[in-house]
């Protein structure tokens, strides 16, 4: 979770959910996994403040 940085990860994590939204774009399937798996370190690291950065939920 760059070097660390849960912060960074959960706002780069949102941005890019963000984005791919915008264009109407999903998350491709292959990269689902590593997406989930970082998503659910930030929200250990941080806990509420994860999804106020803009990590989605769990599910």
């Amino acid at each position: 979770m760059l070097a660390g940085d849960a912060r960074r990860a959960a706002r780069l994590l949102g941005e890019a959910a963000r984005q791919r939204a915008e264009v109407g774009v999903p998350l491709p399937p292959a990269e689902r996994d590593d997406v989930n798996r970082i998503a659910a370190a930030v929200r250990a690291a941080l806990g509420d403040e994860a999804e106020e950065l803009g990590v989605s939920p769990p599910g």
